[in-house]
């Protein structure tokens, strides 16, 4: 009876980080110009980091006259498959809420949110253990058909003390601030 072969995506899984931050640019259908920034959680014991979870924050457009009309906030489950040590393409349905402008009610002065869901495919490239770009396409009820193109790393967690858990919570707040806000203040000075 000849032994089982090893589970090739099992090592090439296992150096990779348990939690990820992804910054990345949206073109949408309509030609504009979003930002999303994900904060994922991917554990070996989520079967082999193939299952993540993970919260979403967009803006759609940051450049533009209607900069930043509407937003969307969102959860989603993802399944993602380790092809080689470098190559892991991945799916993720989308649930959360969305508002902004756009959702307005014209008759009134109230804002209106509305639940938002949808589904990405997408491809992420690592370079190293810890960093990677990202490329991928969707459809969310804010944005009916998008293409994005960015990057992500990995937040290192554990062990050592220090200070990693505070920088988990911090470190994705400014680089997706920074990712929505540089663009815009760019349009707004070229204006």
């Amino acid at each position: 009876m000849a032994a089982a072969e090893p589970d090739s995506s099992k090592e090439w899984a296992r150096p990779k980080r348990a939690l990820e931050l992804e910054v990345g640019y949206r073109l949408t259908g309509d030609g504009e110009v979003g930002n999303a920034t994900s904060f994922q959680l991917q554990p070996m014991l989520f079967w082999n980091r193939r299952i993540l979870l993970g919260t979403r924050f967009g803006i759609d457009p940051i450049i533009g006259d209607a900069a930043f009309d509407s937003f969307e906030l969102d959860l989603y489950l993802g399944y993602q498959h380790f092809l080689s040590k470098t190559t892991v393409p991945y799916m993720r349905a989308i649930v959360g809420a969305a508002g902004g402008n756009e959702y307005d009610d014209e008759d009134t002065e109230e804002k209106e949110s509305v639940v938002n869901f949808g589904a990405e495919v997408g491809v992420k490239l690592y370079t190293s253990r810890s960093f990677y770009a990202v490329v991928a396409a969707g459809s969310t009820r804010t944005a009916p058909i998008y293409g994005s193109l960015g990057f992500g790393f990995g937040v290192r967690m554990g062990a050592g003390g220090g200070d990693a858990h505070k920088a988990a919570i911090f470190v994705p707040i400014v680089v997706g601030l920074a990712a929505a806000l540089v663009p815009w203040g760019i349009d707004k000075a070229l204006r």
